[in-house]
């Protein structure tokens, strides 16, 4: 009867011209009571057709009913909320081999849902945690993930992907296969607009910045170890907020500041790093190839996939350098990230076309990343790297650039320091 009421007292407020002021206070409230069980008997208010179903919040009926107006259905959080998932179980996609951003906000929209809705959600992810911050995040932060090797994926019912969209190449989910939820804030891919519900803001600089939104909205707590998750997300997926970060990075990054731990936070960034990184550091410098205006680095195995936009990052770095393209080879594929200084770039675009005909890949602004199947093609890996290579340079509009190794180009050579005569009695 409880329930009952609270859904005949919200479509009263809906229905009146004005939904403002006191009554849009009072509709909040309503839209996020919870009740165990409302039966809502077919025919019942105002003659919706056999509309007979339980549901766990009364927005969710009053959303499936067509009653809500544009202005409530207009804002993503009302629509997430107003899914018909009923308990679930939901499993909460990241991309593979998850960076910070995927894994926090991943970890938070399995919170929101589970608060607000009751439902029963799993973080789950494929391949590999492989970069040591990222594997300290988990670890210190006790983020709730697990692989999907150790799921029965036939049990979940709905499932959503998060930092990634369907039909790109790297999740788990098998082309044509929609999620039931879609948050990304990577250019809108087409396949994703089959999703039941979709959340794609290509002007953030973060999946993690939308996810705290709807939990700042939504009124939860967030937990310290999750605020701290998600600020290093906002933190590393912008760099410090200085690559693509937009003034609501900037406001949720101040707001997830306050809340979380900052002495794991500095710990998370510097954690002990395995001996083999510093091997593999070395081979990657030894084979980084530069230009005028672009760096190329093209490795045999790496000690995981993380270790290629790693090092992409870095060479992007390099005095006078526009472009960097690294490769890297982890099992059976070849991982490939781009990275640019220029402001107006599509490394996205770039990525597309460079991986045309042979693999898949994305990305937007100054970053992008891909990978190739390897065997789906015919060429060795040093074929197949260097005519990435040769696409790369002409892509990049430097098809007319000359490469030389890092340690043999004029501005990487160290000179001996020249003579200094320091006279007896004076300071030198």
């Amino acid at each position: 009867h409880a329930g009952r009421d609270l859904l005949r007292r919200g479509l009263e407020l809906l229905q009146t011209d004005d939904v403002g002021g006191d009554r849009r206070r009072e509709l909040d409230e309503l839209s996020l009571a919870r009740t165990d069980a409302v039966h809502v008997p077919g025919g019942d208010f105002h003659g919706l057709e056999g509309y007979t179903r339980c549901v766990p919040n009364s927005l969710n009926f009053l959303t499936r009913a067509g009653m809500v107006n544009s202005l409530l259905m207009n804002d993503p959080l009302r629509r997430l909320l107003a899914l018909d998932l009923g308990r679930g179980p939901l499993l909460v996609l990241t991309h593979d081999n998850p960076d910070p951003d995927s894994i926090a906000s991943a970890a938070g929209l399995a919170l929101l849902l589970s608060e607000v809705r009751g439902i029963d959600a799993t973080v789950g992810y494929s391949g590999i945690i492989g970069r040591a911050e990222n594997r300290a995040m988990v670890e210190m932060l006790h983020l709730p993930v697990r692989h999907i090797a150790e799921l029965d994926l036939d049990g979940y019912q709905h499932f959503a992907l998060i930092d990634a969209q369907p039909n790109t190449g790297n999740s788990v989910v098998d082309d044509g296969h929609i999620p039931d939820i879609v948050i990304d804030h990577h250019p809108l891919r087409e396949a994703t607009r089959r999703a039941r519900f979709f959340d794609v803001r290509e002007a953030l600089g973060a999946s993690a910045t939308i996810v705290t939104g709807y939990l700042r909205e939504a009124g939860i707590a967030i937990p310290r170890d999750l605020a701290t998750a998600l600020l290093y997300g906002i933190r590393s997926e912008t760099q410090d907020l200085g690559r693509e970060a937009s003034d609501d990075d900037f406001d949720a990054y101040i707001y997830l500041f306050h809340l979380a731990d900052t002495q794991k936070l500095a710990a998370i960034s510097r954690p002990a790093l395995d001996p083999r990184y510093f091997t593999q550091l070395a081979t990657a410098l030894d084979s980084l190839m530069v230009g005028e205006r672009v760096s190329v680095c093209q490795l045999d195995n790496v000690m995981d996939p993380d270790f290629v936009p790693e090092m992409a990052d870095f060479a992007v770095r390099l005095t006078g350098i526009e472009w960097s393209l690294v490769t890297g080879q982890y099992a059976h594929r070849l991982h490939l990230s781009i990275r640019s200084n220029v402001i107006e770039a599509n490394a996205g675009e770039l990525m597309q076309l460079l991986l045309e005909g042979l693999g898949r890949g994305g990305g937007h602004g100054m970053r992008g990343g891909g990978n190739i199947d390897l065997t789906t093609v015919e060429l060795t890996l040093h074929e197949l790297q260097e005519r990435l290579c040769e696409r790369f340079l002409r892509l990049t509009g430097r098809d007319a650039e000359t490469l030389v190794p890092m340690r043999a180009h004029p501005r990487g050579r160290i000179e001996p320091p020249s003579s200094v005569v320091v006279e007896r009695g004076t300071k030198p």
